[in-house]
């Protein structure tokens, strides 16, 4: 008897087995934006507990969800009763790429049992192999400031004057919200600050807990910021139309047959609005400094060579680092008595980070020899704020030596050989003698008088010429800044012409910086808002002129990150221009 017992337990032992066998049951292949059900089954057996595998990589919406089914089928005068117990879960992608769901652990029947592994793909948007499962997931009809909201998020809240700070505008909202488009009806306006935006092609949404609760997110603005005053600076709300696609049962048919009982309609939402803290920067400021704010190093070299007299030559200087790089301004290389320097060019290659802009700035000074020999020049300087280090620092280039050799219509030797071309010697000849006494008669009353006459004629007319040839340099040089600043707008002109845009706005920028720097003799690093509106006021300047120059020169910022592609707004500039410099 006992041994038909054990051979009948053999013979069922793996019928016994295959019961209580788990199966799991996943989609292979789900979209970013899918839900989808991970099922575990037993059957034939009881479930006393599961304990659910690492799920980090998934957003649990649902679960466990027990549902048990059993079942009878009469075969005959044989009955046989089957059982299935079933734990589901609804999951969420958090981002693409192919991701393993360990084994769950079960207690079956008192005993542990261990279910198999399951990869699954998660692929861009949709899938074509998965579905919704839209009937977990209620849909919001009511939606509320807390069923989608936006909120504007900054990576610092204390920063330094000229300092980069990033603002995100962030939209959250619930499962069930049908959220399909979001729009910007007008740009925001930083008051007190340069502006740029980052661009953002796509919207990345991903999962995120506020509260307690799971929330769709998605960024939806980005901006770079560079406040150019101390003090706290107040952020305005801005505002999002947010278009919601949602069920309509009360459609009528006809609509219904065309649209699927899917209406949209628009609710607008407002962030709040944000406070950002700036610390001005210490004083007093270094004379070279270049109004970075961030983080720099600097190499420079000659682009020339060999180096000769009387032809132009190039010296180049790389800084390389990150911050308000947009905005800096170059070190200055003076002419000398050994050689002439013209306008610097410069060359960007720069890209948007959390910190500024990121990159390396070239600057390229154009320069001429004026003789042959060995000379060595000052170093270029340049000063900046270490956010790091939280200090001023100061960058030096090696002193800029020269070796100049002769051009090719000489110079050195060859100067004083072509000199000596232009001596001629006395031709001797005939001379007529005149004596000493025959046209001058020294002494007399009358002769003193007259030259004392002369004298006090000549020192009037030389301090008449003096005062009239210091009013006249005055003058000239301020029609020659003009003169100067009108040629300059004209190849401004010629940038529209040629859609150069970027160019347009950098030449009308330097047009002003030369401009006020020769007819208010202003150092570079002087070319502030807080200077410009000091000395106008000063020189008692009509305060309406002095805002229009102020604006022209912040739509001229503004356009390095987001320039203007019309052509009318951009002549309607140039002219506004043309005015202002005119009434200074």
């Amino acid at each position: 008897m006992k041994l038909r017992s054990l051979f009948t337990y053999l013979l069922l032992l793996p019928l016994y087995l295959a019961a209580q066998e788990v199966r799991v049951v996943a989609l292979e292949e789900v979209g970013l934006d899918d839900y989808f059900e991970l099922k575990y089954i037993v059957e034939n057996a009881d479930v006393d507990a599961i304990e659910l595998p690492d799920l980090s990589d998934f957003e649990v919406l649902s679960g466990p969800n027990l549902s048990t089914s059993s079942s009878i089928m009469l075969n005959g005068s044989k009955m046989t009763q089957s059982k299935t117990t079933t734990y589901t879960y609804i999951l969420e992608p958090k981002a693409c790429g192919t991701f393993t769901l360990p084994r769950a652990k079960l207690k079956i029947d008192g005993k542990q049992r261990t279910a198999r592994e399951v990869k699954v793909k998660v692929v861009q948007g949709g899938s074509t192999k998965g579905r919704r499962v839209e009937k977990h997931v209620k849909s919001i009809k009511n939606i509320t400031e807390k069923d989608l909201f936006v909120r504007a998020i900054a990576s610092k809240v204390r920063v330094r004057e000229q300092e980069a700070v990033v603002v995100t505008y962030r939209v959250y909202w619930r499962m069930g919200v049908g959220l399909s488009n979001i729009y910007l009806q007008k740009a925001p306006d930083f008051h007190g600050m340069v502006a740029g935006e980052i661009p953002i092609t796509e919207l990345n949404v991903s999962l995120e807990q506020v509260e307690g609760e799971s929330y769709k997110v998605a960024d939806r603005l980005k901006y770079i910021l560079y406040p150019q005053q101390a003090g706290k600076i107040e952020i305005a709300p801005l505002a999002l139309d947010c278009e919601i696609v949602e069920s309509d049962p009360t459609m009528d048919a006809f609509d219904a047959f065309f649209n699927g009982r899917m209406r949209s309609r628009v609710l607008k939402r407002v962030s709040e609005k944000l406070m950002i803290e700036v610390v001005p920067l210490p004083e007093p400021k270094p004379d070279d400094f270049c109004g970075v704010v961030g983080e720099l190093s600097m190499k420079g070299k000659w682009k020339t060579s060999p180096i000769t007299s009387d032809v132009a030559i190039h010296y180049q200087l790389d800084i390389e680092g990150y911050g308000n790089l947009k905005l800096m301004l170059p070190p200055t290389m003076n002419s000398t008595a050994e050689m002439d320097v013209y306008d610097v060019a410069t060359r960007e290659e720069l890209e948007l980070t959390g910190n500024g802009h990121k990159g390396c700035v070239t600057y390229d000074y154009t320069v001429v020899p004026r003789s042959a020999g060995k000379f060595t020049l000052d170093a270029l300087t340049l000063s900046y704020y270490n956010t790091v280090k939280d200090r001023y620092e100061r960058l030096s280039s090696d002193k800029i030596k020269m070796n100049v050799l002769p051009g090719l219509e000489g110079s050195g030797q060859g100067d004083s050989a072509k000199q000596l071309q232009d001596i001629h010697t006395i031709h001797a000849g005939d001379y007529l003698l005149v004596k000493r006494n025959a046209y001058v008669t020294w002494g007399g009353k009358g002769y003193i008088l007259t030259q004392v006459m002369l004298l006090c004629c000549a020192v009037g007319v030389f301090y008449l010429v003096k005062k009239y040839r210091r009013r006249d340099v005055t003058a000239n040089k301020q029609k020659a800044a003009m003169r100067k600043a009108l040629v300059q707008l004209k190849v401004a002109d010629q940038c529209i012409k040629n859609k150069e845009n970027d160019r347009f706005y950098e030449v009308i920028n330097e047009t002003i910086s030369n401009y006020l720097m020769e007819q208010f003799k202003l150092h570079r690093s002087n070319l502030s808002r807080t200077s410009i509106t000091d000395l106008f006021a000063k020189l008692k300047i009509d305060a309406s002129l002095t805002q229009r120059l102020l604006k022209v020169i912040d739509e001229c910022e503004y356009a390095k990150f987001a320039p203007r592609v019309d052509d009318n707004g951009m002549k309607e500039l140039l002219q506004e221009v043309k005015d202002v410099l005119q009434l200074l």
